[in-house]
């Protein structure tokens, strides 16, 4: 269920960037790729409930920097200071991501390790994604 839960994080949180800060038809190319791997975690969790974690690890690391593909035209769409938000906040998610993939480290097992400071970088990454939103969306066309 958590893995599921990291696959709707990411296309929920790429949606309104999209939205906001892609047109024509590359938003609605993106949006459909993004909630389209939602699907593919959800049949890969249904299938293949054991597979390896980098797996995933990967898949989640690709949705994300997908952004790579429209970036010229989001970047143009939204203010330094959103641009600064998007890529940290992309950081901080992939820093989790490696996190999980490779579960180090391990620094007082039983009470804080790997999983605990993976959710604290997922945590940290959309509360910057979610600035940045907020000001794209506040804020549209700046």
């Amino acid at each position: 269920m958590d893995r599921l839960a990291i696959f709707f994080m990411i296309a929920g949180t790429f949606t309104p960037i999209c939205y906001f800060c892609l047109d024509g038809a590359y938003k609605w190319m993106m949006i459909a790729f993004q909630w389209s791997l939602v699907g593919v975690g959800l049949i890969s969790q249904i299938f293949f409930p054991g597979a390896p974690r980098k797996l995933y690890a990967v898949i989640y690391l690709f949705m994300g920097w997908s952004a790579l593909f429209t970036l010229k035209q989001m970047l143009a769409n939204m203010s330094s200071s959103q641009a600064i938000l998007l890529v940290s906040g992309g950081v901080s998610f992939t820093i989790g991501a490696i996190i999980y993939a490779v579960k180090k480290p391990r620094m007082i097992p039983g009470i804080f390790s790997f999983h605990e400071l993976f959710h604290i970088m997922v945590l940290i990454g959309g509360i910057l994604h979610y600035a940045m939103i907020y000001g794209v969306y506040s804020h549209p066309g700046v």
